[in-house]
């Protein structure tokens, strides 16, 4: 059962208790409990896949300045793209949950780093690979500013 699943359970307990009995109040503490670890728990993958990618992205030293323009893994790139993707398809399906719960007046810790999170990462996701290729060949060609122009 995934988190999302668990999730989806704590609320429909909560749904179906009557209000301020002790049994509801349970199932409200464990309702929050299922959210800030589901929050944790992603921010802590959304982190793994950065530390990720910088680790495969770091340049290597022994390229030489002629060969750092070709440096460029697409392989590589599509595969932390996916992770990305995956992470932040979580992160929405998750904020959708914590959104509802925070309209009902609750307080969803780490809530907002992982709104910053997703914000972050959908902002990276909309540079495509095909952007960056076009960018690569636009160095290649000579077709840049250089700071002083821009």
């Amino acid at each position: 059962m995934s988190l999302l699943s668990l999730f989806d359970l704590a609320m429909l307990r909560v749904r179906n208790t009557d209000a301020d009995t002790p049994c509801s109040h349970e199932s409200s503490d464990q309702l929050m409990k299922v959210a800030e670890s589901a929050v944790v728990s992603l921010i802590a993958r959304f982190e793994q896949v950065s530390h990720l990618d910088e680790a495969f992205s770091a340049p290597d030293e022994l390229l030489s300045e002629e060969r750092e323009e070709d440096a460029f893994d697409f392989e590589l790139a599509i595969v932390m793209r996916n992770m990305y993707e995956e992470c932040a398809r979580e992160a929405e399906r998750l904020l959708l949950r914590i959104d509802r719960l925070e309209r009902e007046g609750r307080k969803v810790k780490e809530s907002g780093t992982l709104r910053d999170w997703y914000g972050r990462t959908m902002a990276r996701l909309s540079v495509t690979l095909d952007d960056i290729a076009r960018s690569l060949e636009d160095v290649r060609q000579g077709r840049v500013f250089s700071l002083a122009e821009v």
